[in-house]
């Protein structure tokens, strides 16, 4: 994240509007793109100084403030003022792959005490002449003020237009640039101070009882910490700390701060009261009147924290777990290092929360935690499911020649309307397309979902000329039956191979495949389903072969020939490979048998086992041979479909 980020800045006279969707339009203000190297590593300062520069305004005559626009379903608006919101944003937005925009103004400083000046002059206007100079004075710096702002009115036309020009406001900007300039080397000290305590506790061995506090650190120093300034302006750390007056964008983030807050102090919080209009926590130890409490207006669109009580309950020991620490707020302290792994272990989650926080979780805790981090991302399974149809009719409508079948289930637990997914099958139109020029041989397989709902994915993969595969088709359905691969070589036939000749199915002797195979190429089929396939070809699959003769004879150096053999496209080099390998299989069986004989009594487990019959393919009545009667390889090419 260190090369140039692209930025779109918005500026001029222009109106702040929403769209029909509640989503920030800034359509009507001028903009510009312009490229910042490492933005996440600036402060608010150096965009602050960046701006002035840019733009040629004076810092004694205005002042600057930056919004961003951040993306959460819909473009909202929100101040930054400080250097952890900066690049908090600026790495949450290119997380998320979003363009970044901002948002400037310009206040003129002297506008609030020209317009205060000339208000006191015209008031004493009647009391004499020399008032009434002053008075003129005070009017003609009216007039200047009031057409100054009339220029920025326009020019800024963006949120509390009247605030602008409030003295109290102004002040309050001022402190804000203060302390943002500042704040990198109150980071860069703390974060000095937590490596120190990292060090020192590094050869401590790990201890899972609550340490004990020692006496003279119970004692309450809260709001005895200040810091004095060159301006004589004292001010309070406020990181991590939940305070009257307070304002956040939704109650999730007054959830976030609360837990935040006892997390730093060593306090735990139960839920109260909870509500869309109110939020109420109280601390936990019996006799703490320790309590926050939020809420938010009828007309008002943020939440405002009404009233704190601070604790009255002092720690005997060091907590070594947190109730407020839940796995919602580590999936939300620890998303962007899940998403970036989305591989990363349950135990890396563990030791990140106990050195970052110094606190322990459970294993179902971190794996709670990081489910939700990866939904926050890429949904749930329940959403994926839901987009699917709409998914795969987009894909067909961009890719032209796409085809997509989906099958549903009416469910009557469900309203009017809905339905349950069972099949899907879709094939690109450009692998459509590709097919008609590759060989006639399709590959089908089958594979088992994991996840929070079962199923299966079928698969065909098509050869072309020089031997490279080519993705044909996929599926997802309820399992691998009979059913499920009749409907998938029906869409295969509809969709892909259409009126193309002689086609070879190779699978690997799956009970369903051999039964679908076999109801296809008949000509008497269901009216409902008149889908037939009558020069359907079908061969086994290579793989599942050699796996199969290496089940009989437990060899691999049989196994090597026999897939020799299977590969083998010259008929005198063939028969060659068919009767060295009948020779030598022959002899396997032989050596077998008279090892088990001298040894004692026969071991069928290790005698050669005949192919298993296939239920629905094999007549009712029909028998295979017995294992003792197995004497010769080639008993398993010939076995009728």
């Amino acid at each position: 994240m260190g090369d140039k980020v692209n930025f779109t800045i918005y500026y001029g006279p222009g109106e702040v509007k929403l769209n029909e969707y509640g989503s920030v339009d800034l359509s009507g203000f001028s903009h510009y793109e312009v490229a910042i190297p490492a933005p996440e590593r600036r402060s608010i300062g150096w965009v602050y100084e960046w701006m002035r520069g840019t733009f040629g305004t004076d810092p004694e005559t205005y002042d600057v403030s930056v919004q961003v626009l951040k993306w959460e379903g819909i473009w909202v608006m929100k101040p930054v003022s400080r250097s952890k919101e900066w690049k908090q944003w600026v790495r949450d937005t290119m997380m998320q792959n979003a363009p970044l925009y901002m948002f400037v103004q310009f206040t003129y400083k002297e506008m609030s005490a020209a317009l205060a000046l000339a208000d006191l002059q015209v008031e004493d206007r009647s009391t004499g002449g020399e008032r009434e100079e002053v008075g003129a004075t005070g009017e003609e710096e009216v007039g200047d003020a009031r057409g100054a702002m009339d220029v920025l009115g326009d020019y800024m036309s963006g949120q509390a237009d009247e605030g602008e020009v409030r003295e109290e406001i102004v002040h309050g900007m001022e402190r804000d640039d203060q302390l943002a300039l500042t704040e990198e080397t109150e980071i860069e000290d703390e974060e000095d101070e937590e490596g120190e305590d990292e060090e020192s506790d590094s050869g401590e061995e790990e201890d899972e009882s609550n340490d004990p506090v020692p006496a003279a650190w119970k004692h309450d120093f809260r709001g005895q910490f200040s810091e004095q300034e060159g301006g004589n302006q004292p001010w309070e750390y406020r990181q991590n700390e939940v305070v009257e007056g307070a304002m956040y964008r939704n109650k999730a983030a007054v959830k976030k701060a609360v837990q935040l807050w006892g997390m730093s102090t060593q306090r735990e919080f139960r839920t109260k009261t909870t509500s869309r209009e109110q939020y109420h926590v109280v601390c936990v130890e019996p006799g703490c009147e320790g309590s926050v409490h939020a809420s938010i207006g009828k007309y008002e669109v943020q939440w405002v924290i009404r009233r704190v009580v601070q604790h009255e309950c002092m720690r005997d020991c060091v907590l070594g777990q947190h109730r407020n620490l839940t796995a919602s707020l580590i999936a939300s302290l620890f998303y962007r290092e899940i998403v970036e792994n989305v591989t990363i272990q349950t135990k890396f989650i563990q030791s990140a929360v106990r050195s970052q926080y110094q606190y322990r979780i459970s294993y179902g805790k971190a794996w709670r935690a990081k489910q939700k981090a990866l939904e926050m991302r890429f949904g749930t399974f329940l959403d994926s499911y839901h987009n699917l149809p709409s998914l795969l009719q987009t894909l067909k409508e961009r890719n032209h020649g796409t085809y997509v079948d989906i099958v549903a289930l009416d469910n009557d637990t469900f309203a009017t309307g809905q339905k349950v997914l069972l099949r899907a099958f879709f094939a690109f139109g450009a692998c459509i397309r590709a097919f008609q020029y590759c060989r006639p041989v399709l590959c089908v397989d089958g594979t088992f979902l994991t996840g929070k709902f079962r199923g299966q994915i079928l698969t065909a993969i098509g050869v072309d000329g020089n031997n490279q595969l080519v993705p044909i088709a996929m599926a997802f359905v309820e399992g691998e039956n009979y059913d499920s691969w009749l409907w998938f070589f029906q869409q295969l036939k509809v969709g892909v191979v259409m009126d193309r000749p002689n086609v070879c199915v190779i699978h690997d002797r799956h009970a369903g495949i051999l039964k679908a195979v076999k109801q296809l190429r008949t000509s008497n089929f269901n009216h409902d389903d008149p889908i037939v396939w009558p020069d359907l070809q079908s061969r086994w699959c290579m793989r599942h072969l050699g796996a199969n003769f290496f089940r009989q004879f437990k060899s691999r150096r049989l196994m090597a020939l026999f897939k020799r053999l299977c590969g083998m496209n010259q008929e005198n080099k063939f028969r060659l490979l068919w009767d060295k390998l009948d020779e030598l299989t022959g002899k396997e069986v032989t050596e077998r048998k008279n090892k088990a004989s001298s040894s004692g009594p026969p071991n069928t487990q290790d005698e050669p086992q005949p192919l298993c019959a296939l239920p629905g393919v094999d007549p009712p009545r029909r028998r295979r041979k017995s294992a003792q009667q197995v004497s010769n390889w080639y008993v398993l090419l010939f076995v009728t479909l």
